[in-house]
């Protein structure tokens, strides 16, 4: 089981570390191709849904990210071969709430959902 969280901690820390300089190619093996980010900004009633090829493109284009962030992991918790990974993450700027949602189907975990909550500082 500490096998486990330490590969799933793993996974987190590179998507981070993937946003935070803004290149997708750490992305590789973290993300599985049906990922997707779905968030809604406090106070909004329209949920944005981005797929695994259009996050890559917003990173490569400098859309998302570019600010480092500190990473708390708050809980793990995995049945079998789904994982749900609770975190708390801050730049300068904002701070998240994330719930991460990971797969392993064979050729290691990879996050196949990301759902933030987004506070501006």
């Amino acid at each position: 089981e500490t096998n486990v969280n330490r590969e799933l901690e793993e996974k987190i820390i590179q998507f981070v570390k993937a946003g935070d300089e803004q290149n997708p190619n750490l992305l590789d093996g973290v993300l599985h191709p049906d990922y997707r980010i779905t968030y809604a900004f406090p106070g909004d009633t329209k949920v944005s849904i981005v797929n695994h090829d259009l996050y890559r493109q917003m990173l490569s284009d400098k859309k998302l990210g570019g600010k480092k962030r500190t990473v708390k992991i708050e809980d793990i918790s995995v049945r079998g071969n789904i994982a749900v990974v609770r975190t708390r993450m801050q730049s300068d700027v904002m701070k998240f709430s994330t719930f991460f949602s990971l797969i392993n189907i064979g050729e290691g975990w990879r996050i196949i959902a990301d759902l933030p909550y987004a506070e501006k500082i």
